[in-house]
């Protein structure tokens, strides 16, 4: 028996009474069979855990076996995915399909009796239950508790407070209206002030002996590594914090583990992100959002356009009557012009880059955090990487 905190997901297929009076029984099994795949390829997606089917219903745990901080989040998105990706599942008969979802977060017991094991048992999976039955058909809703693990990158809208069958206090209940757009995951999550940091000293004077060394023109590099929660992000939040008066520019790589099989995703991320891109944009928007971030980075921005623009699949006229380059083409520009900006960059202002769970990182992404190391010494550069014990570098010493 085994007690931890999980979010769980509790996923309803919309109609199944309705649907099982209108099919005939293989075919209302066939169904169900695709409603069902099309859960688990998303839960699953998002390193969740598919628990049981309970007739027409989906329930999957995220924290188990393995606890990791963002759990709710990627319970959440999880939820999202089935409720967009269930409507192209065709159903057998004229009704599409829809459903609803309910989550919540809160500690539980796992069973371990042989015909019982990997149940969760407690009050979360009941109140998880309750939420999605106050779910509209195609949304995503969720408890006060999951809620606040969510921060704000995640846009919700309160339904009020509810009065629950079996459950003595009323529950507030979020309805998930969007995920915003890419940002750091450790301030996303952070919907509040942080709380202060406690028993750091050593860790912040090793840091800032570093920053002092990379402003002084001998580039560094500082590897941070402890179990999920321990900190790291913390620690790290805390000490760019205290840099705020030296003039510095920080820069954020984030490692997903929903996309750590996405080459060159935290570029990616960083360059939607520091550009203002929105998902409303246009191609030519883009492309001058683009242009300006990249004109305040360099003083060469026709070359660097050019290749984030491909990165980024921001495709123009011009471009298109263009041979298209080879992966591995892509890969040596995109090097050499990563280092070319933030060679002028360091020449301008010191530079913090840091790259955040380097246990989720793309090999290609590892290459290159691996040349940046080696060819931007020499440079007003201190480079911090965060990851857990696991994760074994390629390129250290």
């Amino acid at each position: 028996m085994e007690r931890c905190q999980l979010t769980l997901i509790f996923v309803d297929l919309v109609g199944s009474t309705q649907l099982s009076n209108q099919l005939e029984l293989e075919e209302y099994r066939e169904t169900l069979h695709r409603y069902q795949e099309c859960c688990l390829k998303s839960i699953r997606g998002h390193n969740g855990y598919v628990a049981h089917f309970v007739g027409d219903g989906v329930v999957a745990y995220f924290g188990y076996p393995y606890a990791v901080e963002d759990d709710a989040e990627r319970a959440v998105l999880a939820g999202l995915d089935i409720c967009r990706a269930i409507q192209e599942v065709q159903p057998v008969g004229d009704t599409p399909l829809n459903v609803r979802i309910g989550i919540t977060t809160g500690d539980v017991i796992i069973d371990d009796h042989p015909e019982y094991a990997g149940l969760a048992l407690g009050e979360a999976p009941n109140l998880a239950a309750r939420i999605q039955s106050l779910a509209q058909p195609g949304t995503v809703a969720v408890s006060d508790n999951t809620k606040r693990m969510l921060g704000a990158n995640f846009i919700c809208e309160s339904t009020g407070k509810h009065d629950l069958k079996g459950f003595e206090r009323e529950v507030e209940i979020w309805l998930v209206q969007r995920v915003d757009e890419v940002e750091l995951r450790f301030q996303a999550r952070q919907s509040s002030a942080v709380s202060p940091l406690v028993n750091r000293e050593d860790e912040l004077q090793l840091l800032s002996s570093r920053w002092q060394s990379a402003c002084r023109g001998i580039s560094q590099t500082v590897l941070l590594s402890g179990e999920a929660g321990i900190g790291k992000s913390r620690l790290v939040a805390a000490f760019i914090d205290k840099l705020e008066d030296d003039h510095c520019l920080n820069i954020s790589f984030q490692c997903s583990p929903n996309h750590n099989k996405d080459a060159f995703f935290p570029i990616i991320a960083l360059l939607n992100f520091m550009a203002k891109m929105s998902r409303h944009d246009t191609r030519e928007d883009k492309l001058e959002k683009l242009q300006r971030l990249l004109s305040s980075w360099t003083n060469n921005p026709a070359r660097a356009l050019k290749i984030f623009a491909n990165l980024l699949a921001i495709s123009n006229e011009a471009e298109a009557t263009q041979t298209e380059i080879s992966p591995d083409e892509m890969k040596t520009q995109l090097q050499s012009v990563l280092i070319e900006i933030l060679s002028e960059l360091s020449e301008r202002r010191p530079v913090v880059l840091l790259f955040e769970d380097l246990h989720w990182i793309y090999p290609s992404t590892e290459e290159l955090l691996g040349l940046l190391i080696e060819r931007l010494e020499n440079r007003r550069i201190l480079i911090i990487c965060t990851y857990r014990p696991d994760y074994h570098d390629s390129w250290a010493g």
